[in-house]
């Protein structure tokens, strides 16, 4: 089975029932509302204190849990990578791209901070002495380039799935998120996945602490009006670029594109360049978007911008989860094996070895949730966008027609990463 092939499509085609344009169309219009529903009922400041809904005991059991998940899988990976050379669904493969990066990710939408809580690096550091002494170095830019070389691995490398190569990457990270976490007080925009999952827990309704589950309204808290940090800035848009690439290549003007400047240019360099390149429309596009709010908020231009920016981190982790989502179905099964069978020696230790045989999930099913995820990611961004802005107005009001170019940039953005999507997985 090819791994990179099933990666982001099912091997099958889902014939819609009308036409894809009439999608489109229903999701652009969908954003539209919610920027008119949003605005309507949000005539009052939305600032509102987090209600509790546990308190700390089960905050503290479900880190623990979490850690104890995290540390499992990791070791697992280690294991099992140490004897398997092959390029595929191996479980190292799937604990990297499944577990830490669609996984956790999706678990801080539902539960965000978790990660930040359950950090299995932080007791690591603490125990190898943390003092964080340095404030001021690599913190201000090796967060984007590690995002940039965790989705360059996977989509230009040409290697993403290799298990004799994963499981190095993984000891590598290891060394290094214990590393920053001791020297560095900017640690959390220093690692890739705790950046992934910063932005992840920004789209949640629900937030864990060391004081407990919080329910609380994204864009609406005094921390969702801080600006942006230059790293996180950059690694935003460098996400947002990345999770385009792979559906982008499957364009016929793609193609045309890479012939038109060069056939010969080897397909790990065009695609190097391609990655990093595909952030600028998308910086560009908000820029733009973000000059007529401008007038109607505190702060400067800059300040403005990568404030706002903290509502494009929906959207950022929607892409990431619609990306591949067939990639967590596909490999169910696999889960299921391995848990049962780690050390692959024929046993069935939790009677799980059966489960979901020749699994294969429906694109039907794949488009769907691609989707509510995307939908979903720009609705919420659309929320939190005019509630960050009415945080930083001076009257505690931020006119509609400020968010109007916004919604127009979130509509653009749905209907074209859904046609990206689609490519792999419907026609109609």
């Amino acid at each position: 089975m090819n791994a990179n092939l099933l990666a982001h499509g099912v091997g099958r085609i889902y014939e819609l029932p009308i036409p894809l344009e009439y999608y489109l169309t229903g999701a652009a219009l969908a954003v539209i509302a919610s920027f008119l529903v949003t605005g309507f009922l949000s005539r009052r400041s939305s600032e509102r204190s987090p209600r509790m809904l546990a308190g700390e005991r089960p905050a503290a059991l479900l880190a623990r849990v979490v850690r104890f998940a995290i540390w499992a899988g990791f070791l697992l990976a280690l294991v099992t990578g140490a004897t398997d050379n092959a390029t595929g669904f191996g479980f190292a493969a799937i604990w990297l791209w499944v577990g830490l990066v669609v996984g956790l990710t999706a678990l801080n939408v539902v539960l965000g901070g978790l990660w930040s809580l359950a950090d299995p690096w932080l007791p690591l550091a603490g125990f190898w002495g943390a003092d964080g002494a340095r404030e001021r170095g690599l913190d201000r830019f090796a967060g984007p380039v590690l995002v940039y070389a965790l989705f360059w691995f996977e989509l230009a490398s040409g290697e993403g799935f290799t298990v004799s190569l994963i499981t190095p990457v993984l000891v590598a990270y290891c060394f290094y998120a214990v590393w920053v976490r001791v020297n560095y007080v900017e640690w959390a925009q220093m690692d890739p996945f705790a950046i992934l999952h910063r932005f992840a827990s920004r789209a949640s309704l629900l937030r864990v602490t060391e004081d407990g589950v919080f329910l609380r309204s994204p864009g609406a808290e005094p921390d969702d009006r801080k600006p942006m940090s230059p790293a996180l800035y950059a690694a935003l848009f460098l996400l947002l670029g990345a999770t385009s690439l792979d559906n982008l290549r499957e364009t016929h003007g793609w193609e045309s594109l890479r012939e038109a400047i060069g056939a010969g240019v080897p397909q790990m360099l065009y695609d190097t360049v391609a990655l990093a390149l595909l952030a600028l429309p998308f910086l560009v596009t908000f820029k733009l978007a973000v000059l007529p709010a401008r007038r109607h908020l505190e702060g400067s231009p800059q300040q403005t911008a990568r404030t706002l920016a903290w509502s494009l981190a929906p959207i950022a982790v929607a892409y990431v989860l619609a990306h591949n989502v067939s990639l967590f179905l596909v490999t169910l099964p696999v889960w299921f094996v391995t848990l049962s069978d780690p050390l692959s020696l024929g046993w069935n230790l939790l009677g799980l070895g059966n489960v979901l045989p020749g699994f294969a999930p429906s694109p039907a099913l794949v488009w769907f949730l691609e989707v509510a995820l995307v939908v979903g990611g720009h609705i919420m961004a659309v929320v939190m966008g005019h509630r960050i802005a009415q945080g930083l107005s001076p009257t505690g009001r931020s006119p509609l027609t400020s968010q109007i170019p916004m919604t127009i940039l979130m509509s653009i953005y749905t209907v074209g990463t859904l046609w990206l999507l689609s490519l792999a997985v419907v026609s109609g």
